[in-house]
């Protein structure tokens, strides 16, 4: 048992730190956040060109958190800290892609002036109708995705 001492300085010694130290270590434990969780990188392209600027999100099958990220020049990579549920997920991809053209700007018309157009490039068979699934394991994981096909136009 620690005795602790103040000093003349009110100050308590290096051994009764140490001793509160250590109990706090033991009950608030050494887990890390990311349990249950791993490292997700792939390749993502459409129709042979590389995803520059879309996103993936993984959704656990089973229910639980949502995770994804950024697809930068067709690549992706999610860190275990905000990694990825192990198990079965199904995969969503996204892609607002500029189509050329410039539109007037639907926050304010013609006051602010024309804008450029962006619409879905992905089909929806790879988003809101998805059937891509990755089994995620413990560990690094590697899922590339080589998707095929026209957007589905629900606009014109």
């Amino acid at each position: 048992m620690c005795k602790c001492h103040l000093s003349e300085f009110g100050l308590m010694s290096i051994s009764c730190w140490a001793v509160a130290l250590m109990s706090m270590v033991l009950v608030t434990g050494c887990g890390s956040n990311d349990e249950g969780r791993a490292s997700v990188r792939g390749k993502v392209t459409l129709n042979g060109e590389p995803v520059d600027g879309g996103r993936i999100n993984f959704t656990p099958t089973g229910g639980g958190p949502q995770s994804g990220g950024v697809i930068r020049e067709g690549e992706y990579d999610i860190p275990s800290t905000m990694g990825v549920a192990i198990g079965e997920n199904r995969v969503e991809i996204r892609w607002t892609k500029e189509t050329g053209r410039m539109v007037m700007n639907p926050y304010g018309g013609e006051s602010l002036g024309k804008i450029p157009e962006a619409k879905e490039a992905v089909p929806s068979k790879y988003h809101e109708k998805s059937t891509l699934t990755a089994e995620i394991v413990d560990g690094e994981n590697e899922f590339d995705f080589d998707l095929e096909g026209e957007p589905t136009r629900r606009y014109r």
